[in-house]
């Protein structure tokens, strides 16, 4: 039986530093790439001076971390787009798990979208699994359209990535588009700072079709009226009727909700589509998406289309429950059902 007594311990360790084993260079290749995945690029490349077998061993990792670290702060933003560019053509793994990119330079990221586009085809070649980008986009005054598609899965952790400065600079970034694509955490973020009692001075933008693809609550009308009062030449929206009855929506529980709490004008709005969602626990619109509706139908007095799209054949209490709605237009109005492509709707 093997001595482990602190006295036998204490003279294994003094063995192993007189032998001068150099447990590091010990492990094998597999272990190291995993280690240099853990840390930033711009790390894993100084490695490089460690040895010989050191050299090339940071091409082979498969999660790649682009963002400046604390040796490399000391960096101009082109030295850094520099390295970028240099670095990723190297890289030998025939598939990327991951690929993070934090760029938060005031430099206009815009006049490196080559090199951005670049960047992405090389990972997107290798089949990359999990895409995560932080950027200041800089000068986008030609952009024709915007999708501001963002995921937070993490419910969590929302508090945490709350920043006012986020949303304002996003959308800022964007508000030239004509064309404009929102997705829930926007909403939800504007939201919740509205509901902590913060200044949130969206942009005017100058966007003439809307999509807004939310989550339907109690919780989301405070980011949908501020972003819909953001958009005074909208012309044409988009917008998804999806509910989920847990989220988030504790923040409202105990708010009376006025039936005026919408202020955002929408005289110019000529088309509206509806997106039904359908779920077998939820096949009516619920209390939140006849608000939503009664609203937008009440406030577009110059409508001339009303496009209903059902997910699926579920959704036909849902479509009653809307044409029900009273609509006020000055003009004569087209409703129609028009079933999603590659849904077949009886």
């Amino acid at each position: 039986m093997m001595d482990r007594s602190p006295r036998n311990c204490a003279k294994t360790d003094k063995i192993e530093v007189e032998t001068g084993t150099d447990w590091i260079s010990a492990l094998p290749n597999s272990l190291i790439v995993e280690i240099l995945c853990k840390i930033p690029i711009t790390d894993a490349c100084t490695t490089t001076i460690l040895s010989k077998r050191w050299q090339n061993m940071w091409t082979c990792i498969h999660d790649l971390n682009c963002y400046r670290s604390k040796t490399s702060t000391g960096w101009s933003a082109k030295r850094f787009i520099s390295f970028i560019d240099n670095a990723l053509p190297r890289l030998t793994s025939s598939k990327i798990e991951g690929f993070t990119l934090h760029f938060r330079s005031n430099i206009a990221l815009s006049n490196y979208s080559s090199k951005l586009n670049k960047w992405l085809q090389i990972v997107l070649k290798k089949k990359v699994e999990n895409l995560h980008l932080d950027l200041r986009l800089g000068d986008l005054s030609s952009l024709i359209h915007a999708d501001l598609t963002y995921h937070w899965y993490d419910l969590h952790g929302l508090d945490d990535v709350i920043n006012k400065s986020i949303v304002k600079d996003h959308l800022t970034s964007v508000a030239c588009a004509n064309d404009l694509i929102i997705s829930s955490l926007y909403i939800e973020m504007i939201s919740m700072l509205i509901l902590q009692k913060e200044d949130v001075p969206l942009p005017l933008l100058e966007c003439k079709r809307l999509t807004i693809n939310s989550w339907t609550s109690k919780y989301t009308f405070f980011g949908i009226d501020r972003l819909l009062s953001s958009t005074p030449c909208l012309e044409n929206l988009t917008i998804h009727l999806k509910k989920d009855s847990t989220f988030l929506n504790y923040w409202c529980e105990d708010m009376d909700m006025l039936e005026d709490i919408f202020e955002g004008s929408l005289r110019n709005l000529k088309i509206l589509k509806v997106i039904l969602q359908w779920s077998l626990f939820i096949n009516h619109m619920t209390t939140e998406q006849t608000k939503v509706m009664k609203y937008l139908l009440e406030r577009a007095k110059n409508l001339e289309k009303l496009v209903i799209v059902p997910t699926n054949s579920g959704c036909s209490k849902m479509i009653k429950s809307l044409l029900a709605l009273p609509i006020v237009s000055n003009t004569t109005l087209l409703v129609s059902v028009e079933p999603l492509a590659d849904v077949e709707y009886e």
